[in-house]
């Protein structure tokens, strides 16, 4: 069993990991680069295996730093199936055919400005048509079961509670050494989503460091703080606005902004969350 990293190495997207088990290839995630123009101008270049020789795509959820260059690997000649947890390919058909719209709208204007400085005009990275051909690719799989998705190679894929649908990838050889990548880890105790599954074994491990090196302060003390806000934007009439991640994020903010508007008005209910009430507009 050899891990080759082809992405997210040194970086926080582009998520990307073959795995050589035998003489079979198996990538898990095939996600975006993104950062500035510059930076992004690197998911157009060749892949550094040949994609037609890879023989499963796993996906751990459907975030685009982890599935955006999946349409780009069909593309290019990978033809095997993709696993990912039920969810996950649920969400992948909207985050992806929504990537191929904006890729293709994107082009249209920069080949519009091509054209006036004489520059030939370029393709998208992909279309939605390639979009769709790889999500025909697609086998959902639950939580927790074990999945026979090579000769001798097992998948299971466990609850990461970091997105719906997110999952640790469990791979292993019959009667051999087991790897476990850890996609994208929740934290504990997020009020929509279930606390990440333990992982009782693993002769190998790849696990997502973005947040390693830092300390977050508690969930209490951050919807003091939005309460706060909030507060004071009731009080003054003024406006809130939140840049925020559409997948998940918006939901919890969301979540969250229903309590507070609950508390204002004395109306809250029994919440497993468990968090302080946010203060009263005055």
């Amino acid at each position: 069993m050899q891990v080759q990293f082809c992405g997210a190495n040194g970086e926080v997207t582009g998520s990307s990991h073959l795995l050589r088990v035998g003489d079979r290839q198996i990538l898990i995630d095939c996600g975006m680069i993104q950062g500035d123009e510059e930076t992004e101008r690197r998911n157009a270049e060749p892949f550094p295996f040949d994609p037609q020789r890879i023989d499963a795509l796993v996906l751990s959820h459907a975030h685009i730093d982890h599935i955006g260059r999946v349409p780009l690997l069909v593309k290019r000649g990978f033809h095997g199936p993709i696993y990912a947890q039920a969810a996950t390919t649920d969400l992948s058909r909207i985050m992806l055919e929504d990537a191929a719209s904006i890729a293709e709208s994107d082009i249209v204007r920069d080949n519009l400005e091509r054209l006036q400085q004489g520059l030939k005009p370029q393709q998208p990275l992909y279309t939605r048509a390639d979009a769709r051909a790889a999500l025909e690719r697609l086998h959902p799989l639950p939580y927790d079961s074990e999945l026979e998705i090579l000769p001798g190679v097992m998948l299971r894929l466990r609850d990461a509670g970091h997105i719906l649908g997110s999952a640790v990838v469990e791979i292993w050889q019959l009667g051999g050494r087991k790897l476990v990548f850890s996609g994208d880890i929740g934290p504990r105790g997020t009020p929509i989503l279930r606390d990440p599954a333990p992982i009782d074994h693993a002769d190998i491990v790849l696990m997502e460091s973005t947040y390693g090196n830092r300390l977050h302060r508690s969930r209490s003390d951050t919807i003091a703080e939005l309460g706060r806000i909030f507060a004071t934007a009731l009080n003054t009439g003024g406006n809130v606005v939140i840049p925020t991640f559409a997948l998940e994020r918006a939901q919890e903010v969301l979540f969250y902004l229903r309590e507070g508007l609950e508390s204002f008005s004395g109306t809250r209910r029994p919440c497993s969350s468990s968090q302080a009430p946010w203060p009263r507009a005055a």
